[in-house]
């Protein structure tokens, strides 16, 4: 399997978005009182996280292809940073028009925010949906850091580095600091996504194999966790069925490994799948401040739909006037800055005459 694009992966990634979108207006609080007919599905949406995190893994090892630390680095800064910017600007506006002084934000967590480094900090996230991305900062910046080295190609040592640290942290909870660098619950979805994609370019052997059924297994075994901290309402059968789910994950990434789940791409793929990262950033704080502005004089099903819209319309103009744009652009100069430093540095230098 070559580098170009694979539809199937955007065809995922829009259905995580949905789902996750679902899964917050519908599914948590007292809201999965008004949704009691869909519940029974959404309250599954958390696990479109673990979704984008192993569309994440293939992606980005994919994206390394033929570019240097630079190229790679100023690709994942552009596509990261200025979209979560202009989505932290739509969230804070929204808050303090329905919300105001009742939950405020101060100007520094919003500039703490901006860095992507607040966790750090213990500066809370002004949207909590915003966890995900510091797990995303980390990866990018291991994934650099091994083009960097000129790493990348030792991957059957880092990535049993990485899962046997993994392994240690679920055994004993060491090293304590692991979150520090990369995720202890969520490391098998991006090892997985890591692997998929290693074996689409070199088949499935034993190696890959045993790797695929150790995160498979750590997933398993942090669902219980996820689902108490997450889900709402929770029976026995609910774990049965989310690991049925985590399972189809697996499945479905063989067949896209294999090239036997490849898609054709049609109208509108591309788009919906541009803007589901915006539609992430935008879609939790905001969307429930407008639920429970509205949920009073509006049908719970018609207010769900209102917000999706709502949602679907910022995250286009985040995407086409943000993304496709201003990030574009500032990526086209970033790229070429390297190559602007070496000739003013050529100019600098005295020339000698006979």
């Amino acid at each position: 399997m070559n580098s170009h694009r694979i539809y199937t992966l955007d065809v995922l990634r829009i259905f995580a978005a949905l789902w996750v979108f679902l899964y917050h207006l519908t599914a948590m609080s007292d809201r999965a009182a008004h949704y009691e007919e869909i519940v029974w599905f959404t309250k599954f949406g958390f696990l479109g996280v673990p979704l984008f995190f192993m569309i994440s893994g293939f992606v980005i090892c994919n994206s390394t292809i033929n570019r240097s630390f630079w190229e790679f680095s100023v690709s994942r800064f552009t596509r990261l940073y200025p979209t979560y910017w202009a989505a932290m600007i739509f969230t804070t506006a929204i808050v303090y028009i329905l919300v105001g002084d009742k939950s405020p934000i101060s100007l520094a967590q919003f500039l703490t925010n901006l860095t992507m480094l607040n966790d750090y900090l213990r500066v809370s996230d002004i949207d909590p949906v915003y966890w995900t991305l510091h797990i995303e900062l980390q990866f990018y910046a291991w994934t650099a850091l091994l083009l960097a080295l000129n790493w990348l190609h030792k991957a059957h040592l880092w990535l049993v580095a990485w899962l046997s640290v993994t392994l240690l942290y679920l055994v004993v909870q060491q090293p304590f600091f692991m979150s520090w660098f990369i995720s202890p619950a969520y490391s098998c979805y991006l090892i997985a996504g890591v692997v998929f994609f290693l074996a689409s370019r070199h088949g499935f052997t034993r190696f890959y194999t045993i790797l695929l059924a150790l995160s498979f297994s750590i997933a398993i075994y942090y669902l219980p966790q996820q689902f108490e901290n997450k889900a709402i309402p929770v029976q026995s059968v609910d774990y049965v069925w989310g690991g049925l789910l985590i399972a189809a994950f697996y499945l479905i990434f063989t067949g896209i490994s294999q090239g036997k789940l490849n898609m054709k791409p049609f109208w509108g793929i591309t788009f919906l799948s541009g803007i589901s990262y915006p539609l992430y950033l935008v879609h939790h704080r905001a969307g429930r401040h407008l639920f429970y502005e509205y949920i009073e004089s509006t049908d719970p099903y018609l207010l769900l739909f209102m917000i999706l819209a709502t949602m679907v319309s910022v995250s286009s103009v985040l995407y086409l006037a943000v993304d496709k744009n201003l990030s574009g652009k500032l990526r086209r100069r970033l790229l070429a800055l390297p190559q602007k430093i070496n000739k003013s540095r050529t100019d600098d230098i005295p020339t000698t005459t006979g």
